[in-house]
């Protein structure tokens, strides 16, 4: 018995040890380890103890400072209190910043946006009280034009099916000297310095009109030399005709035109070219790639005497060089290769505000400004309904610039680079498959690289305009052909029609007879592609005014020639 409780007794020593032991160990790592939040935060306890805010003494306002402005303040009593302000604060002296470095940019900022001419330090107005701004958006008519004083015609008799034609400068008395020949001549010479309006309606907006201008005595400043005379260019191209009569069609005789340039028999002119390479996410770094390759095939086909810019664009655009335009050298082709080299597919798509951008951009009149946008048409920012972006640009540009497209993947947006080119004098390539994309570049390069003739304007005689398409045409290029297909009665044998366009600084007449009856037999895809170009005039056309009347037409018209309408008018109108 007394070795058990011996044992107990030693047992009961080494528990309260142990738990002596326990306490203090725990009481140290209490001690040195930081506080763990439990139901509470850290640092709760160790907020600073902020003193209290007290209310001093309350001191009412100085009379003589300056009265607040108050309603009933008369103007005299502002510029005064003003002018005692400023006079407190001359003496004080404030540190300014030194002014930004901008002359890298300066001159490139000036050809894209214009600055105001700066006033003279004498010309500062002072401070006016309300001052409205009044600003003219749409200038419809020249104020030198306005003031010039009217001139009445005589009256012509009028005869059915002839146009009413008004010579815009007096002819000479002798008919001879039209021509520098005889009377024969100098009809042909007449017609060949008529020209066409420099402004108005384009071929296929509307009819057109020669209209007189004023007579050279009442300019109150000196005329320009006459700079519109056109010289023949028959002899630098070719035409191909071909007819195709249908037997189940009574009347329509469909025919082709194809004008092809002779070789280097006219001069190649210089062009100006901006790329428009498009770096958002959507691309994906794949696509880019193969864009990148086919953007560095594409500079060796830009001239000597060539200008250029490339630029990328995502939910913003970035330009490769300061200025507007660079010619082709060693040290450009570096940096622009450098500068496709850092492209990144990343951000959204900005496709409006990248097209703006070319609106900007300054154009010399002998130099055709070519754009051409790779992309996949999907805008995700900025603008983003497709007929805002086509009618905001097209209205803009003009027809100054040629707008050439080219959709990469499947899932391009047809509709949208489509209908672009088509409205700008341009073409498009839609590309589904992306090995596929470096060889339509090159293509395209490869077909514009030498353009022969700009701002082309057409018409036919015999045939009515609104059955030739397309209406507006692309530059003629040396690799290039022009190709117009139209419909006609089948009782017309025998039309021309004249292409005037521009070549440097000189304005081309082209003039061409049209035998329908000696024409290559074409087949039933000459009446099927007369119907496509129809009806895409018919799309853009609804793509712009949104007429539900058109979306008929387009319907209609498409059955009636077996089409399989684009972009959805099968079933439904697309999404404006």
């Amino acid at each position: 018995m007394k070795q058990v409780a011996d044992v107990m007794g030693a047992r009961t020593r080494a528990a309260i040890a142990a738990g002596l032991l326990s306490l203090v160990l725990h009481a140290l790592l209490l001690e040195r380890l930081p506080p763990i939040p439990i139901g509470r935060l850290v640092g709760d306890l160790d907020l600073p103890d902020y003193p209290s805010i007290a209310l001093g003494d309350v001191f009412l306002e100085d009379e003589q400072a300056p009265r607040q402005f108050q309603g009933s303040t008369s103007g005299a009593e502002v510029i005064a209190a003003l002018d005692a302000v400023a006079d407190e604060q001359v003496d004080a002296a404030f540190p300014s910043p030194p002014p930004p470095d901008l002359a890298g940019n300066l001159e490139f900022l000036r050809a894209i946006a214009p600055f105001p001419p700066e006033l003279p330090a004498d010309a500062s107005p002072g401070w006016q009280g309300r001052e409205e701004i009044l600003q003219i958006t749409d200038r419809l008519v020249d104020d030198r034009i306005a003031r010039l004083p009217r001139r009445l015609t005589e009256a012509i008799q009028r005869r059915a099916k002839v146009p009413d034609i008004t010579l815009p400068v007096e002819p000479a008395t002798d008919p001879a000297s039209w021509g520098g020949g005889t009377a024969g001549q100098s009809a042909e010479f007449l017609a060949r310095n008529l020209g066409w309006p420099t402004t108005g309606a384009l071929p296929g907006r509307g009819r057109i009109e020669i209209r007189p201008a004023q007579p050279l005595a009442i300019l109150t400043m000196d005329p320009p030399p006459v700079t519109n005379a056109l010289r023949a260019a028959e002899a630098g191209l070719s035409i191909e005709v071909s007819a195709f009569r249908p037997r189940d069609e009574s009347e329509p005789i469909y025919f082709s035109v194809r004008l092809k340039p002779a070789e280097e028999r006219l001069a190649v002119m210089p062009k100006d070219v901006l790329f428009l390479q498009d770096c958002s996410e959507s691309m994906t770094p794949a696509r880019l790639a193969d864009c990148k390759r086919g953007l560095r095939r594409w500079l060796d086909f830009v001239g000597r005497h060539d200008r250029f810019q490339v630029a990328s664009f995502s939910d913003r655009v970035a330009f490769c060089f300061e200025q507007p335009w660079v010619e082709m050298s060693e040290q450009t082709r570096r940096r622009a290769l450098a500068f496709i080299d850092a492209m990144r597919a990343v951000g959204n798509t900005d496709i409006f505000a990248s097209l703006d951008t070319a609106t900007r951009l300054p154009r010399e009149p002998n130099r055709p400004l070519l754009v051409f946008l790779i992309t996949d048409g999907r805008p995700t920012v900025g603008m983003t309904a497709t007929s805002e972006i086509m009618e905001r640009f097209t209205h803009a540009n003009d027809g100054r610039a040629s707008v050439f497209t080219i959709g990469a993947g499947r899932r391009a947006n047809r509709y949208l680079l489509d209908l672009l080119s088509l409205l700008n004098r341009g073409g498009s390539w839609i590309v589904p498959d992306d090995d596929q994309l470096v060889g339509a570049m090159e293509t395209c390069a490869r077909e514009t690289s030498r353009p022969l003739l700009a701002d082309l304007r057409y018409r036919f005689s015999g045939i009515r305009e609104e059955d030739v398409y397309p209406r507006l045409l692309t530059p003629l290029f040396q690799d290039r052909p022009l190709l117009l297909y139209g419909c006609a009665d089948r009782s017309i044998t025998n039309a021309a029609f004249q292409i005037v366009g521009r070549s440097g600084r000189e304005l081309m007449d082209i003039v061409f007879s049209i035998d329908l009856q000696a024409a290559t037999a074409g087949g039933p895809d000459l009446r099927t592609s007369w119907a496509w170009q129809r009806v895409l005039h018919l799309i853009s056309e609804h793509a712009r005014s949104g007429d539900p009347q058109l979306a008929e037409e387009i319907r209609s018209f498409g059955g009636r020639y077996g089409l399989s309408l684009p972009y959805g008018y099968g079933d439904h109108v697309p999404r404006r």
